[in-house]
């Protein structure tokens, strides 16, 4: 991403600030990006334009008032293409009902909810849900603003009169089968056939697979800073766009840092910094690769171009998947592959998360998915800790992980959710570990009901040794829901021992109350207070 700010000299001699220069852009009904200082856009991407000609006269002042608003709140350029590609599809909709933003009302809501599911939309595809559901947003922000500013042409009524909680469309189940990973019989094509590739894009597509960074991170590498080497080995340096994670760095192998070395020496012997003032490891050409392209001078490689490349590179080679299909071939899924690939030879989910420079656990979560090879893997190496097994005589004993895997009696999917998996003499218990089991807690020792003598200290005794036990091989298994269960019973059955080994009875009722019944208790006091009365 990148940001401009210089000050021009116009025609007459006179320099301008970046101030006004700004808002000579603002005035224009086509902003170029690259002219609005603090905006950030893509700098391999080819167009830097938003575009207001398509939204109506009337609004079209307060839409650039509205989308100011928004580059002043750090929304990059291909946020503020989305808010103006919704609001234009919204107005078109108000054309077409004839209908005004002031005199709005959830009916009209509802039927644009209707039009974006009848109609489709920019590709000249059906919307999906997910689309539908950004338009609404879009529209409503809108409306908000222009009733947080007081417009003349905001709605009349609230915005929460006019779209409901029952009008946000809820995103579909995320899908983890419509991650689009690599199949091996593809990757395995395309590691024997992409020496066929244009040479310009081969080392792009080694870092894109070696990496896992997403196309802008490789594409905006400065060949002065993306490589580096410790005692450790050798790092892939950059900045990460979408998180703004500067300086990122992952490891690499001796033969990616040998293609890294070797693109560094093609890019500084052909180019200048003066053709290359930003240093980019894999700058613009044209497409005869012996000169600058005008268009592009000073910019990296446009991603559309290595899309279109891939594309063809697929066709021409016949790379196909396992149903004999031609892959269809995309940039990002370089990404869930790795992060796959990570995930499933054991690397911590903490770890991939700062690999893929997530902003959060969950992100990771999303990209990749584990295995059923590496979860059973994982498992049985869990297992082997050890699980309580009660026997039929009562007593507690540790279980062998070959005795349960050999059984399979206990599924994988109850290990999955965390369940304490313990072994009775009459089945298992399959009881969540926040739950407290009642039957390791003996309600009757905190009841003021409950009277016990010296004569049953034998009874405790046993248990109080049987608990002991319980918590020992809990202890060894790695159980410590259960230890601890068993030992919150403990703390209440020693302090009663201990009363029944000195002899005497455990009885926390008063004398009065265990032989009177609550009526019987209060005539006495009745009586008496009639007496002082």
């Amino acid at each position: 991403m990148n940001t401009s700010s210089a000050i021009k000299t116009t025609l007459t001699g006179v320099e301008t600030s970046p101030f006004q220069q700004t808002e000579k852009e603002f005035a224009k009904d086509i902003w170029d990006v690259r002219a609005i200082p603090g905006i950030r856009y893509m700098e391999y991407s080819s167009n830097h334009l938003l575009n207001f000609t398509q939204i109506p006269l009337p609004f079209r002042s307060i839409v650039k008032q509205y989308l100011r608003y928004l580059i002043s709140s750090d929304l990059g350029q291909g946020a503020c293409k989305a808010t103006l590609l919704g609001l234009r599809t919204f107005f078109h909709f108000l054309e077409a009902q004839a209908t005004s933003v002031a005199t709005l009302t959830a009916q009209d809501i509802e039927g644009y909810l209707w039009y974006l599911k009848t109609t489709s939309g920019s590709s000249g595809k059906e919307r999906s849900q997910v689309q539908r559901s950004r338009c609404l947003s879009i529209v409503d922000r809108f409306l908000r603003y222009l009733q947080r500013i007081e417009s003349p042409v905001a709605p009349q009524v609230p915005v929460d009169k006019i779209i409901w909680f029952e009008h946000e469309i809820p995103p579909p189940p995320y899908n983890h089968s419509a991650l689009k990973l690599i199949p091996k019989a593809v990757l395995d094509q395309l590691d024997e056939k992409l020496h066929l590739l244009r040479p310009k894009y081969m080392p792009v597509m080694l870092l894109l697979r070696a990496s896992g960074w997403r196309i802008s991170d490789i594409l905006t590498l400065r060949h002065d800073t993306c490589l580096e080497r410790n005692e450790r080995g050798w790092f892939l340096c950059g900045d990460i766009h979408k998180t703004r994670v500067l300086g990122h760095r992952v490891p690499i192998t001796d033969e990616i840092a040998a293609v890294v070395q070797a693109q560094r020496e093609l890019t500084t012997k052909r180019f200048s910094d003066q053709d290359n003032p930003q240093r980019y490891l894999f700058p613009a050409t044209d497409h005869a690769d012996t000169a600058l392209s005008c268009k592009r001078a000073g910019r990296p490689i446009c991603d559309r171009a290595l899309r279109k490349a891939l594309k063809y590179f697929m066709h021409a080679h016949q790379i196909r998947d396992e149903n004999g299909d031609i892959f269809s071939l995309k940039t990002h899924a370089f990404r869930h592959t790795k992060a796959i690939e990570l995930l499933n030879n054991g690397l911590p989910l903490i770890y991939v998360q700062q690999w893929m420079a997530h902003a959060s656990p969950e992100m990771t979560l999303v990209y990749a998915r584990i295995l059923d090879e590496t979860m059973q893997r994982k498992w049985e190496e869990t297992m082997t800790q050890g699980v309580v097994h009660i026997k039929h005589d009562g007593t507690p004993a540790k279980v062998q992980p070959e005795e349960i895997l050999q059984g399979d009696e206990l599924e994988l999917a109850y290990v999955r959710a965390n369940l304490d998996a313990i072994r009775l003499p009459n089945g298992y218990c399959f009881k969540p570990k926040a739950m407290d089991c009642p039957a390791a807690t003996t309600p009757c020792y905190t009841c003021r009901a409950f009277v016990t003598t010296p004569i049953f200290l034998p009874q405790l005794e046993q248990e109080i040794h049987d608990l002991e036990t319980q918590v020992e091989l809990g202890e060894a298994a790695g159980r410590g829901h259960w230890v601890e269960a068993n030992r919150r019973k403990l703390i209440k059955l020693t302090p009663i021992a201990d009363l029944l080994r000195a002899g005497q009875i455990h009885q926390p009722m008063e004398k009065h109350k265990r032989e009177c019944s609550p009526k019987e208790y209060e005539k006495p006091a009745t009586s008496s207070q009639e007496r002082k009365g």
